[in-house]
């Protein structure tokens, strides 16, 4: 008589286990899929939205997106920065990828190390057509191990990128100052995994739904797929409430400065991902995906972006 249970069990614990097999949770997409290319040329916000990169020979090859927001720093996901928590330290160094595809050649005048020698670099899955890659080590991150907040790390570049690329203003808004704003006001941007390589993808209209509890914390609805961990969930900026931005400075840094956009979080994923390329028909909150909001993390930041600023006002003045 015992035999059925046994069965069921059986049977639930190889669903199981062939649900982990899959590998990466591919986050979800809601109604409808209205993602947009746009290029990331500079002049634009999009130039200041890249790619991270981390190769190991006899490792694994990780990725996600990445924000400029200061001269020399760029703020990502922990689970992009490490590939593990027990990695997480000063000495993981990854690859940051800008700028238009390079086979249109140089935008700007760069040092020679930061331009690519070929239109592209050959990885796993094509062609890398940036035109600047530039090396970053971690300064500060979260505590992946205790909470979901702690799924952030700041970066700080080996050359000032943002002076010549511009940055994004980070903006530490409450639940309730953006739930306040109209229907579609979130916009996501980023580099999933099916996006062509010369642009990034656009979700110009998502909306914010609840909190997670106690846990700071977002369910949205923003189109989120592989590769779009650590990107930024931001608002235009005449869609911002008012509040101070905190990395912003001067364009005499350099020569740009912040771009318009205000960042209020990044993207944590999502809890129930659905199998690849499938759109939920309607909004369930089951299966949200998840933003970790700037002010959960911001103090962290401060300290790191002054010095950015100041290292960047040393070097335009050399």
């Amino acid at each position: 008589m015992r035999i059925p249970g046994f069965l069921s069990l059986l049977t639930a614990l190889v669903s199981l286990i062939a649900g982990l097999a899959l590998g990466p949770a591919a986050a979800n997409i809601f109604v409808v899929d209205d993602r947009i290319a746009v290029e990331r040329r500079p002049g634009t916000p999009w130039a200041a939205v890249g790619l991270i990169t981390q190769t190991t020979p006899g490792r694994d090859f990780r990725f996600g997106t990445v924000t400029l927001v200061g001269p020399c720093h760029a703020l990502t996901a922990h689970h992009t920065a490490f590939r593990r928590i027990a990695d997480a330290g000063t000495d993981e160094v990854s690859h940051l990828w800008f700028g238009p595809p390079r086979a249109e050649g140089p935008v700007l005048g760069l040092s020679s190390d930061l331009l690519l020698d070929n239109p592209g670099v050959a990885e796993q899955d094509g062609e890398f057509p940036w035109t600047w890659r530039v090396t970053a080590r971690p300064v500060v991150w979260g505590d992946l191990g205790a909470h979901v907040h702690g799924d952030w790390a700041l970066l700080e570049l080996d050359q000032c990128l943002g002076s010549r690329l511009g940055w994004w203003d980070l903006t530490p808004l409450r639940f309730d100052e953006v739930e306040a704003l109209d229907p579609g006001s979130l916009r996501l941007v980023g580099h999933p995994t099916e996006s062509p390589r010369e642009t990034a993808l656009l979700d110009p209209a998502c909306d914010l739904y609840s909190e997670l509890g106690s846990v700071p914390g977002w369910r949205m609805d923003c189109a989120v797929r592989v590769g779009n961990s650590g990107g930024p969930v931001f608002l235009d900026p005449a869609e911002a409430p008012a509040g101070a931005a905190v990395s912003g400075a001067p364009a005499a840094v350099g020569e740009a400065g912040p771009l318009g956009p205000r960042l209020i979080a990044i993207v944590k994923g999502d809890f129930f991902p659905q199998p690849r390329g499938v759109v939920i028909p309607q909004w369930d909150e089951r299966a949200a995906n998840v933003a970790l909001p700037v002010y959960a993390f911001i103090d962290a930041l401060r300290p790191h972006l002054a010095a950015g600023l100041a290292r960047a006002d040393r070097e335009a003045r050399q």
